[in-house]
């Protein structure tokens, strides 16, 4: 079952992941189906995310157990690895990731989103998103507070020590009690951390004997617990989505973060850390997939239900309404500007159909349905090769549509027409099979090119 699909321009290659928590690597470029080049094992869990940073030659993979690895491209080894150490709730998964290549920054998302800085061969985590605190050092703080205020003392504070202390010693000796509450304030912070304390503690902690808890105590402390939980749950509404992400898409335009959970959006200035806007997506199912136009000015939205909304996500306003689908849509895509397309509003899901829409509701053109797979759904992906040697251009701009089983398959964007198929089931690595079949290509003439006997692809002209 693949679930994502990534394209790397650099190397030439398309990458598959799924819930065989394999990564598999093929070239479009050949024109022989079931052709593999690598796969990449490493993973615990299903993978639902991958970035390439062609830049770094590198990939970005993550998977719903928090884990998160870089790998280098040229050789396919694992660079790194990561953990997401933040308890998300209700469900402790990742559920999907970003990459903004300007700032080099990248977003996982569970219920709450995180940022970590990317750099050749590492990464390293940043900060919570919507939370003006960092993840990381908030600890060495503290400790620099402590040690500021260790070389504060001067004579005098040790001086009206030692007597607190010979006075503490007196008391003793005449049977009374010396309770420290600095250091039992201590103590009550280490054990309620930063939440906030609902029940003091039983008066036998202040006189040194050991805290039991009681049989008629524990109903009131269970109840207790569950205040705890819902503070706690407010609070990861106030930093985060509060509820379950389905997606996270990036705008160069306005230098913003959209989220986007099962019923909200919740759109975050990338700049400033604040939250721009809050609105409702969810009319009435809950929605499935997102994706952000051509432009980065729009959003447009997938349901449970298979409508398809656009909305201005800075002010919240939904510009237009689809032919909704008959069933759930799990992947959707907006095709970039280019000849000959005229619906660059791309779906698929639990029909086992890719549908295109025009860009307006409001034009006559009708909805597009093309190739049926054999399973459901799960990812889409395009291609673009404006430079690509082809009369028509009809190649110069591919769809991807990966399904449930294990199948990608590469359609052209402006007619629909079916160009390559690819399969897991014959997935093949074999060294002496990729090497043969490029000796074939060179023979037949089609070295570099789309297939046996075209020309080579020329580079692109300079600007």
């Amino acid at each position: 079952m693949q679930t994502c699909v990534a394209i790397s321009e650099r190397f030439k290659v398309v990458l598959t992941g799924g819930k065989d928590r394999i990564i598999r690597v093929w070239n479009p470029l050949i024109q022989i189906e079931n052709v593999g080049v690598e796969y990449l094992k490493g993973h615990g869990a299903r993978i639902i995310g991958l970035q390439v940073i062609d830049k770094f030659g590198s990939l970005i993979s993550a998977a719903t157990d928090k884990t998160i690895r870089l790998w280098d491209l040229q050789t396919f080894q694992e660079l790194c690895k990561l953990h997401d150490s933040y308890q998300h709730r209700p469900v402790d998964r990742l559920t999907s990731i970003s990459y903004d290549d300007t700032s080099g920054r990248l977003f996982t998302f569970g219920n709450r989103g995180r940022v970590w800085a990317v750099a050749p061969g590492s990464i390293q985590a940043v900060d919570a998103v919507g939370n003006g605190e960092g993840d990381v050092g908030a600890g060495a703080g503290k400790s620099d507070d402590v040690a500021k205020k260790a070389l504060s003392k001067t004579g005098v504070d040790r001086e009206m020590e030692k007597e607190q202390q010979q006075m503490n010693a007196e008391l003793a000796d005449s049977g009374w009690t010396v309770v420290n509450i600095k250091d039992i304030a201590e103590e009550l912070v280490r054990e309620y951390g930063d939440g906030k304390v609902i029940k003091l503690p039983n008066l036998d902690l202040l006189t040194g004997s050991r805290f039991e808890v009681k049989e008629e105590n524990l109903e009131e402390i269970e109840k207790d617990k569950w205040i705890q939980l819902q503070d706690s749950l407010e609070l990861a509404r106030d930093v985060g989505l509060g509820e379950l992400t389905i997606g996270a898409c990036y705008s160069n335009v306005f230098h913003q973060l959209v989220a986007v959970g099962v019923h909200h959006c919740c759109v975050v200035n990338l700049e400033t850390g604040a939250q721009v806007c809050r609105f409702r997506v969810s009319k009435p199912a809950v929605v499935t997939t997102c994706t952000l136009d051509a432009s980065e000015r729009r959003l447009f939205t997938g349901a449970h239900d298979g409508a398809v909304r656009s909305y201005n996500f800075n002010s919240g306003v939904m510009l237009g309404q689809y032919k909704s689908m008959n069933s759930e849509l799990t992947s959707m895509i907006f095709l970039p500007s280019a000849r000959f397309v005229q619906r660059p509003v791309v779906a698929g899901g639990w029909d086992k159909k890719v549908t295109m829409w025009s860009d307006s509701p409001d034009e006559d053109c009708e909805n597009l349905t093309i190739g049926t797979h054999t399973s459901d759904i799960l990812g889409l992906q395009y291609i673009h090769r404006p430079f690509a040697p082809y009369a028509d251009g009809a190649l110069a701009l591919l769809l991807l549509s990966a399904d449930a089983a294990g199948n990608v398959m590469v359609w052209t964007a402006t007619s629909g027409r079916l160009v390559q198929n690819f399969s897991a089931d014959t997935f093949t690595e074999s060294l002496s099979a990729r090497k043969s079949l490029c000796d074939s290509l060179q023979d037949g003439g089609g070295a570099g090119g789309g297939g046996p006997g075209e020309a080579p692809h020329p580079p692109p002209p300079h600007t």
